[in-house]
């Protein structure tokens, strides 16, 4: 094995490492951005229940 072969298989396993990183952030960035969209549309869909709840208490109050 020559020097040039260890540089290669180093460079292959960093290649790697860094391939595994990129991809980890990735997932991450993914994963965060459906938590964020599984939060939002809970948050709106209990304003509406709200808005909802107080116009038909408003409704009933007319009548």
């Amino acid at each position: 094995m020559k020097i040039d072969d260890t540089a290669y298989i180093i460079n292959a396993e960093v290649i790697v490492m860094l391939q595994a990183i990129i991809q980890g952030a990735i997932t991450c960035i993914i994963g965060w951005v459906i938590v964020e969209r599984v939060i939002c549309y809970f948050r709106e869909a209990k304003m509406a229940h709200q808005w909802r709840k107080q116009y038909r208490d408003e409704e009933s109050r007319r009548q």
